[in-house]
């Protein structure tokens, strides 16, 4: 099973995004983690050690990019998909 993590402050987006992977792909995916923020996401990483992050861009506080190169300091991903 392919462990996913979902970070997004929309709401409104992780749940589309949740329903999606859950109704197309449930039987070869399992999300582990559905975060609105980069501080519980850091945690949910540490914690899960997923294989596919998809990961918002913009969002407060901390925007894609820079939780994109704590993710790397964390997972130090070899063969993480961050989407």
């Amino acid at each position: 099973m392919i462990k996913i993590i979902i970070i997004d402050d929309s709401s409104t987006s992780r749940i589309i995004l949740e329903k999606f992977l859950t109704q197309n792909f449930s039987e070869k995916c399992i999300i582990v983690a559905i975060c609105e923020d980069a501080a519980s996401a850091k945690k949910a990483i540490k914690v899960n050690k997923p294989d596919l992050v998809f990961l918002d861009i913009e969002m407060p506080n901390k925007n894609g990019f820079e939780m994109l190169k704590e993710i790397k300091r964390v997972l130090k991903p070899d063969g993480v998909l961050i989407i």
